[in-house]
């Protein structure tokens, strides 16, 4: 097993004992596909004072696929990003308690000269 699932492995167990929240609707998991070298743009409302996650894995027969993930929160600044070339993005990041709900870009960068599918999880 490789140190980044052990990391999300980690993360995952974290998250159940400290009781991190869905985004507001509820935890979901997307499938996809992204154009070659393209950008697949996704957003989300996440309550304040908590922490969000959103995951991808590239489905594609390519062990080799380079998924990327960012997000922007809503005055355009980035918060979170893993560019790791891998299939496998996962971010993590705090929404202020200064808002009710906060509403976050996600971006998916393909980074492949061919079009991926993948899956998506937002929680």
């Amino acid at each position: 097993m490789d140190v980044k699932k052990i990391a999300l492995t980690v993360a995952l167990i974290t998250l159940t004992s400290i009781g991190y929240a869905d985004p507001i609707g509820g935890e979901e998991t997307r499938r996809d596909t992204v154009s070659a070298q393209g950008v697949r743009v996704w957003t989300r409302d996440y309550q304040g004072g908590e922490y969000a996650d959103v995951s991808a894995l590239a489905d594609g027969n390519d062990a080799g696929c380079d998924i990327d993930i960012k997000v922007y929160d809503a005055s355009g600044r980035l918060v979170a990003e893993d560019t790791d070339n891998d299939g496998e993005p996962f971010c993590q990041w705090w929404v202020s308690s200064a808002y009710r709900s906060r509403t976050y870009t996600i971006k998916v960068i393909n980074c492949e000269d061919h079009a991926e599918p993948y899956r998506i999880s937002f929680y």
